[in-house]
């Protein structure tokens, strides 16, 4: 009778930890193996409901084929490969080099663009726009195809190198030589108006663009970081700087990804900038890398099948199910304060996750430089959610007068912290 209910005991302990919620601060994502085929998947590309990707399956031919995520069924496209998608249309390089060619999914047909030169490449493809190099006349430049009118416009017409385009809407960004390092432009095509979004020193290659937003990467302190810039307003700003490499960064929405190397391996990282966190999506002990990003869908190829020629890397997916949610401050963006004076109620962490890791940065502007000067820690770590928290374990009055930046974050162990905005303080 114990052993019966000892047995009944251990059914209902395993039945509560099923039906337990997840962290509520913790991100979920559900993850799919796009193609696990033999030899060669790479450069995925994801659009609305739709990967697309180059194939060496079949031996020595290159062939594009796409993966619908809502029936999650493969296809066959094309010969060719470096694919790009937007819609239900894909644009890709034909094999051995020769027009791009455009596929439509509706009617499954196929056809040759024509164009003033026949050897373009590295496409980029939004609704209607094309954009791609060309290397006519001795010289690498950037074009975009209408395909709504059949036109072709020159965008970049000098001397230096143009590559990577990325397109979306009416801007179009790439990497350009022209100052004798590559740095990020950018051109509006309804303007025409074109402008360096970066002019540093240092190498920034491989831009993204969606919407206000662009990403890139950028070796301006000696290592590869992921920065962005805002078209409106005119706005750089790192979105992640790590000692570790950040390569290829891709951007929809509010979300940016791309490939890091902090953990030893290529991992894949996803910035909510919507949200400040920076969250760890693949953790495995082979490389992921080469991500794409659209809507609540993250691809990228994958190493944890691959030889020891790495000549098998394949496509995986991963959808997202939950991100951490927004931390902010209840305060105004900028206060003026006298000096002595105690933070305590002034500011007032908020977070709809819960409260039970929140900290509060207070940083000090000395010899133009940021720094950090104290870290303060709530008194009660199990605050509920929709609670204010205005007791720390250690006041804080500001001893300096000058220029402070305080914000929030939320030290989850399970990814990167979460941050507030900045809230700016004078001391008079």
């Amino acid at each position: 009778m114990s052993r019966r209910r000892g047995i009944l005991l251990l059914l209902l302990l395993v039945a509560l930890l099923l039906v337990a919620p997840l962290s509520a601060t913790a991100a979920q994502f559900d993850f799919i193996p796009i193609c696990t085929a033999s030899r060669w998947q790479g450069r995925p590309r994801l659009s609305q409901n739709r990967v697309v990707w180059e194939d060496l399956r079949s031996g020595s031919t290159w062939r594009v084929y796409s993966y619908q995520l809502s029936t999650r069924t493969e296809s066959f496209v094309a010969a060719g490969w470096r694919p790009t998608s937007s819609g239900d249309a894909a644009v890709f390089e034909k094999s051995g080099g020769g027009p791009l060619s455009f596929y439509d999914f509706s009617s499954h047909a196929s056809t040759e663009l024509t164009l003033a030169h026949q050897y373009p490449w590295d496409p980029a493809m939004a609704g209607d726009r094309i954009a791609y190099i060309d290397s006519r006349g001795g010289q690498t430049d950037l074009f975009v195809y209408d395909l709504a009118s059949r036109t072709e416009t020159r965008i970049t017409s000098d001397s230096a190198r143009q590559l990577a385009p990325s397109i979306d809407g009416s801007k179009v960004v790439w990497q350009d030589d022209r100052n004798g390092n590559w740095d990020i432009y950018a051109c509006d095509l309804t303007s025409g108006v074109e402008e360096p979004i970066t002019t540093d020193p240092a190498p920034q290659y491989r831009p993204s663009v969606w919407g206000n937003v662009v990403a890139w990467q950028d070796r301006r302190h000696g290592n590869w970081d992921i920065y962005g810039y805002k078209f409106v307003p005119k706005v750089t700003w790192a979105i992640c700087r790590h000692p570790a490499e950040q390569y290829r960064p891709s951007v929809w929405n509010d979300r940016v990804v791309w490939q890091d190397k902090r953990n030893g391996t290529w991992d894949i990282y996803l910035r909510d900038l919507s949200t400040y966190a920076t969250i760890r999506v693949t953790t495995g002990r082979r490389d992921e890398y080469m991500p794409s990003v659209y809507g609540d869908y993250i691809a990228w190829m994958d190493t944890r099948n691959d030889t020891p020629q790495r000549s098998n890397p394949d496509i995986y997916a991963a959808r997202i199910i939950r991100l951490p949610a927004q931390l902010y401050l209840r305060a105004p963006r900028s206060l003026a304060l006298s000096q002595n004076c105690y933070y305590s109620g002034l500011l007032r962490p908020r977070h709809a996750a819960g409260l039970h890791s929140v900290r509060l940065q207070c940083w000090h502007y000395e010899i133009g430089r940021w720094v950090l000067r104290r870290t303060l820690y709530p008194v009660n770590r199990d605050t509920a959610a929709d609670s204010p928290v205005t007791d720390f374990s250690d006041s804080f009055r500001f001893p300096r007068r000058g220029y402070w930046r305080l914000r929030a974050y939320h030290a989850d162990a399970e990814h990167s912290p979460s941050y507030s905005a900045w809230v700016r303080v004078t001391v008079r």
